[in-house]
């Protein structure tokens, strides 16, 4: 425990801190975006104002917020270390809470929790995260990453709301006392 106490700040404020920081940085943009697309205070607007509008009455998306954290969320093997773990399980919590908290101004939020990526972090360490391990036997790529957003932001996810998304090439089922 010594050892990784080192960069719990750094952590701390890089993956929970910010997610509040930049969500609330943001709010009055997703709150006029709700509003230009005829959502009021969490609740559609009466249809007959909808016409003549700019927009299309009939897509059910609000704005959103999503929050990036990580399978070691939880993973109860630190390979990571305890603060990246604990910090990522911060964020995903976070991201459900703010699914509360902002429902009555019709803002979601939603989490997406990737295994292996591509990235500086996963770039130098093999060993710590190991193809073998994952069942799709591979690394995630961009379009992964890319498919999932566009899910979550498309008409087909606009009833997502509090969820946490978790794209690993089926890691997580493979490590015992996980999750």
């Amino acid at each position: 425990l010594k050892r990784d106490w080192s960069g719990w700040d750094t952590a701390f404020q890089t993956n929970t801190s910010a997610i509040v920081a930049v969500s609330a940085a943001f709010l009055h943009l997703l709150d006029a975006g709700n509003r230009k697309r005829g959502w009021a205070t969490g609740r559609r607007e009466v249809q007959e104002r909808a016409q003549g509008a700019d927009y299309d009455a009939s897509d059910p998306r609000t704005s959103q917020i999503i929050t990036v954290a990580s399978i070691a969320s939880f993973n109860r093997y630190l390979t990571a270390g305890l603060a990246y773990s604990a910090t990522k399980a911060g964020a995903a919590m976070l991201g459900k809470a703010l699914a509360t908290l902002l429902a009555p101004f019709a803002i979601r939020s939603n989490v997406i929790c990737p295994g292996r990526f591509p990235s500086d972090m996963t770039a130098g360490d093999k060993d710590s995260f190991p193809v073998s391990q994952i069942p799709a036997s591979r690394s995630g790529s961009y379009e992964d990453m890319a498919s999932m957003i566009l899910f979550l932001v498309g008409k087909s996810g606009a009833y997502h709301n509090g969820n946490v998304q978790v794209i690993d090439g089926g890691r997580l089922s493979m490590m015992p006392a996980t999750y």
